[in-house]
């Protein structure tokens, strides 16, 4: 019986999954976008995905919100201290299921920062990765 409900489980959540457009949207049940403003011009951006998602795409519509906060408040460039992948797991019936999750620390600029670094340009990462992921 208990190997029945999980496969149930499972077949819903596969179905779920495939109704899940991956798509650029503000936070909510199903995964999402949020972001803090640390300092002036540094913000902490946090893209959370759903079941239907990989690590990768998150790690994408995290750098693509990173470009439209640097560009709404009125920067040009952005730098990034790094990704950190911070997943969780959610556990139903005897299924363990991946969700993953990006956070991004960056720091914005008006102008292209001297640095050895990599440096992003929000309207180039707009461009690119806006294409690739629907947006509201």
């Amino acid at each position: 019986m208990m190997v029945r409900q999980s496969c149930l489980a499972l077949a819903c959540i596969g179905l779920a999954a495939c109704a899940m457009p991956s798509s650029h949207h503000a936070a909510d049940a199903r995964g999402g976008y949020s972001e803090t403003q640390v300092d002036r011009a540094v913000f902490r951006v946090t893209y959370r995905g759903n079941v239907a998602q990989k690590q990768g795409e998150t790690d994408e519509l995290a750098l693509l919100r990173s470009a439209e906060v640097a560009q709404s408040h009125g920067y040009g460039f952005f730098t990034s201290g790094g990704a950190a992948a911070t997943g969780t797991a959610l556990t139903l019936f005897a299924a363990t299921i991946a969700v993953p999750s990006t956070t991004l620390t960056i720091v914005c600029y008006p102008m292209r920062p001297e640095t050895d670094g990599l440096v992003y340009e929000a309207d180039a990462v707009i461009a690119t990765l806006g294409a690739k992921y629907r947006r509201p």
